[in-house]
């Protein structure tokens, strides 16, 4: 008696399975930050069954984390109100060391320490005079001093350039973030699928496919970034639904391009 037919569940389990393996060939250069089942979850989520689309999610995503994960690693990108308050922060550290030094703050850039605080640091800045040559202690102290004190007014006035910052315009959060979403559309679409926000009509509260696969895709990259690199992972927000459809919308209209071009 011949085997009953396979089920069209099995039949396409298989097909994905091969493809995957000549899929691996041409992507065997990037790292692996999902693994297939998962790429298959988030392919179910969006109701994406063709194979081809799903190579192409495969693909696409593998891609999108690549770069996103190499942006977390080489830049950040405070918000202005972060920024100032850091140069802040930086202002009032350096107006602290000068008042530690018994300097007035407001005009150290000819001010040196008073007594034996003084001779102490010339004593460290050349503790060996007959082995350091002809070292001159006040004279490098005095410059270590004015240091400080130019920080200070640097610091003070980049402060106030940060603060004029506040408040312009629309400030998009997290770029790498943002670049991320933006590629994710760019592969949804290449998948064959529609982007686009929905919502629920009695809540208001987004909803749909898109929102699903940009959360899927986000949740296994943390989860997978985390077995290898806790620090990375800690970096990678997980917003909510809400903030995610507004970085959604502001996305769409860029994702005319195609990730798979991008070089």
């Amino acid at each position: 008696m011949p085997p009953p037919p396979a089920s069209r569940k099995t039949v396409l389990e298989g097909i994905l399975k091969r493809r995957r393996h000549e899929l691996a060939a041409d992507i065997h250069h990037l790292a692996r930050h999902y693994t297939g089942q998962q790429v298959d979850k988030i392919a179910d989520i969006c109701g994406i069954t063709d194979v081809k689309a799903r190579e192409t999610l495969l693909l696409g995503i593998e891609q999108a984390a690549t770069w996103f994960l190499s942006d977390l690693r080489s830049w950040e990108h405070p918000t202005p109100s972060k920024l100032e308050r850091n140069l802040d922060k930086v202002w009032k550290s350096s107006s602290r060391l000068l008042r530690t030094l018994g300097l007035d703050e407001t005009d150290p850039q000819d001010g040196m320490p008073p007594g034996p605080l003084r001779e102490r640091l010339e004593w460290a800045v050349c503790p060996n005079p007959g082995n350091d040559g002809d070292i001159d202690a006040e004279a490098q102290l005095r410059k270590l001093v004015a240091a400080v004190g130019e920080l200070q007014a640097l610091a003070e006035m980049a402060r106030s350039d940060a603060a004029k910052d506040k408040g312009k315009g629309k400030h998009e959060g997290n770029k790498a973030l943002n670049e991320f979403i933006t590629s994710l559309m760019q592969v949804y679409r290449q998948a064959g699928a529609k982007p686009g926000i929905s919502r629920n009509p009695k809540t208001g509260a987004p909803s749909g496919p898109t929102l699903r696969f940009v959360g899927a895709s986000l949740k296994h990259l943390i989860e997978n970034v985390g077995c290898t690199d806790p620090v990375l992972a800690k970096r990678i927000p997980n917003l909510s639904d809400e903030a995610f459809a507004k970085r959604i919308k502001r996305a769409l209209p860029r994702t005319a391009k195609s990730i798979l071009k991008k070089t």
